[in-house]
C-alpha cells in the first residue's frame, strides 16, 4: 500500500491535483488504521447519497473516506 500511495501522490502532482482520495466500505478499524499509517487522513464514515449506479457492496453501506493533501 505504501508503494501505491507514493505512486498516486506523484501521479496526482503531475496531473495538478490537490488531493489523493479514496474510500472503502465498512467499519474495519484495522484497515482504517492501516490507511492512516500510509499517510491518509480519515475523513469519517458516511452514507452515499446516490449509490444506484455503483456495485452491490456500495448499496446502503457505510463508506469510509480518506485523503492526502498534496
Amino acid at each position: 500500500m505504501k508503494r501505491i500511495t507514493e505512486w498516486s501522490k506523484e501521479f496526482a502532482k503531475e496531473q495538478n491535483k490537490k488531493f489523493v482520495r479514496m474510500d472503502t466500505c465498512g467499519k474495519n478499524m484495522v484497515l482504517i488504521n492501516h490507511y492512516k499509517n500510509c499517510g491518509f487522513n480519515f475523513l469519517g464514515m458516511h452514507k452515499l447519497k446516490d449509490s444506484s449506479k455503483l456495485q452491490a457492496h456500495y448499496q446502503n453501506a457505510d463508506v469510509c473516506f480518506f485523503e492526502i493533501e498534496l
